[in-house]
């Protein structure tokens, strides 16, 4: 009924032959020690932000890095043309999706993980961590005791 890899797992197995319920068969119940594994959490990848591009000076050197990039590109595709038309298009695909990609990394910073609700304030984590600062500090406790 259960498989040889769990098989040290049953502490207690037992039939009850005389159950009154509607079939030839016997219930059996058993009793299993389970370990269960606490799951890693995975990491999450970093998002861009990209609210930064409205902002002149990241979107100068935002434009600045993709001159940079394409100059790149072209240098690449001198050295190299595919005879196929349709593998050309996804080299091609390829290539500008990673200028683009590569030139976002450069300039633009990843977007804080801020897990909070929308109530929650900056005056209030400001507070929050002031609050944090005295309550691990013993000796602004004892200041407040002599008080």
């Amino acid at each position: 009924m259960i498989k040889k890899r769990f098989r040290n797992n049953v502490k207690q197995a037992k039939a009850y032959p005389g159950a009154d319920i509607n079939s030839d068969h016997n219930p059996v119940v058993i009793k299993l020690k389970v370990k269960l594994k606490k799951m890693q959490k995975t990491q999450g990848r970093a998002h861009l932000n990209l609210d930064l591009l409205r902002e002149s000076n990241y979107k100068s050197t935002y434009n600045i890095e993709m001159r940079n990039q394409y100059d790149i590109l072209e240098q690449e595709e001198c050295e190299q043309s595919p005879t196929d038309e349709n593998e050309y298009i996804e080299m091609e695909w390829v290539k500008i999706k990673n200028m683009i990609k590569n030139a976002m990394k450069i300039t633009l910073p990843n977007k804080e993980n801020t897990k909070r609700k929308k109530w929650m304030t900056n005056e209030i984590l400001q507070k929050m961590g002031q609050r944090r600062q005295h309550k691990n500090n013993d000796k602004d406790i004892m200041k407040l005791i002599k008080k």
